[in-house]
């Protein structure tokens, strides 16, 4: 077997060894795949895939980059060509790739991605929103709509092409979101007010309602206050799991961290969100000591209920 993309690739079968094939059957069974059009094989087509598998490797260090892998990137784009052959010239085969990888949650990927083109995201940001806060939030949002998909949808770095630079691209993705930011103002949820409401009551005994109704304003100011205090990221972490449901293990692929490391960082957020609660309703309220931590057990045993809710174990495999 031989490790030089050359014009072949090598595939076993179990324990044998079974012929190489050229490098455009492995492109023709992808482009058969996604129901694309036959090609015709040739010398300098064999040449040509060569070029392209090299290219891409070198495009992409660090990455484990196999002709199969290129092919079935780039045969997602160009499957729906006349000529396959002709439109694999015109897209950007180490873009889709990196993409296609990131879309599976390829830990490399991800650190590859955001090396490469975080800093650029949030100057563009910075364009658009004057906000700090709101920027760091809005920017964890795109990463995860990039790269997070939806119950029966895919991850919106899919629905990047290849015709163009991927970092042209993720501008004017950057952009957008900037722009439907601004434009929705005052009419977006703070991210506070969602997490107080993701509170649920329907634990609470008839003291802890009680409390609740008796100190609701104290509360809900100082738990806005203390969602603000928090990190970016903290924030992030916190409305992945109590507001949109994310399990343990998109967290992960979101941050490209193992799921108990993403597992930590949340359990930390609802740390220091009870900690700033704390703090504020202690000096907020004029009441005992007791009837403060009475109080916060409101936000630590709400909060619980919450990120228990959507972070139960999933069968999925850990992410190493």
């Amino acid at each position: 077997m031989t490790e030089d993309v050359g014009s072949e690739c090598s595939e076993t079968a179990g324990d044998a060894e079974v012929p190489d094939l050229p490098l455009s059957a492995v492109l023709a069974a992808m482009l058969a795949e996604q129901g694309g059009a036959p090609i015709a094989a040739s010398p300098s087509l064999e040449h040509a895939l060569a070029e392209l598998c090299e290219s891409t490797r070198r495009a992409l260090p660090g990455l484990i980059v196999d002709p199969g892998g290129i092919f079935a990137a780039v045969a997602r784009v160009v499957a729906s060509s006349p000529d396959p052959v002709a439109a694999l010239a015109e897209v950007r085969a180490a873009d889709l790739v990196l993409a296609s990888a990131c879309a599976g949650g390829d830990p490399a990927a991800l650190a590859l991605f955001r090396e490469r083109f975080g800093r650029d995201l949030e100057v563009t940001l910075q364009r658009t929103v004057a906000d700090p806060a709101s920027r760091d939030d809005l920017l964890q949002q795109i990463w995860e709509k990039l790269f997070v998909a939806a119950p029966g949808a895919r991850p919106r770095i899919l629905d990047y092409s290849g015709r163009g630079e991927l970092r042209g691209w993720l501008r004017s993705t950057a952009v957008r979101s900037g722009l439907n930011h601004v434009s929705r103002g005052q009419r977006e949820r703070p991210v506070e007010d969602a997490l107080f409401a993701a509170l649920p009551d329907d634990h609470l005994d008839p003291e802890m309602a009680h409390l609740k109704a008796l100190y609701r304003v104290e509360l809900k100011e100082a738990f806005g206050e203390a969602v603000r205090a928090l990190t970016a990221q903290e924030r992030n972490l916190l409305r992945y799991a109590a507001i949109e449901g994310l399990s343990i293990d998109a967290v992960a692929a979101l941050h490209g961290v193992h799921r108990a490391t993403a597992a930590r960082w949340i359990q930390s957020a609802r740390g220091r969100l009870v900690a700033e609660v704390r703090s504020r309703l202690a000096s907020r309220l004029r009441v005992s000591r007791g009837e403060v931590d009475s109080i916060l057990r409101l936000v630590q045993s709400g909060m619980s209920v919450s990120l228990e809710r959507h972070l139960a174990p999933t069968t999925e495999p850990a992410r190493g």
